[in-house]
């Protein structure tokens, strides 16, 4: 690597896009290490969809529990009925229904 290059390497705090532009095999190693990161940040944002999901259902749930349904429920997709109207909203029925709500 050349020592401008490390320089403004080191002066970025290590991104990798300096990198890049340089001969073929040190691009085609940053391209890697930056394609791995790229791949963290997107499982790391799975994650956290799925935690937000999860916890939106979770207090859905603790509001709507013990209350009764004024209207059947149906699933968007299918206008399948999930629940009849009247019927109380346990932790079950919250859960089978979570997708919906």
């Amino acid at each position: 690597m050349h020592r401008s290059t490390a320089r403004r390497h080191r002066r970025h705090g290590g991104r990798l896009q300096d990198l890049l532009s340089q001969g073929s095999g040190e691009g085609r190693a940053a391209r890697a290490i930056e394609d791995s990161e790229i791949n963290q940040l997107q499982r790391n944002l799975q994650d956290e969809i799925r935690i937000l999901t999860d916890e939106r259902a979770k207090r859905l749930g603790n509001l709507l529990e013990g209350k009764e349904l004024l209207a059947d429920l149906h699933d968007e997709k299918t206008n399948k009925k999930l629940l009849s109207k009247g019927t109380p909203i346990t932790r079950d029925s919250s859960r089978r229904s979570s997708r919906v709500i």
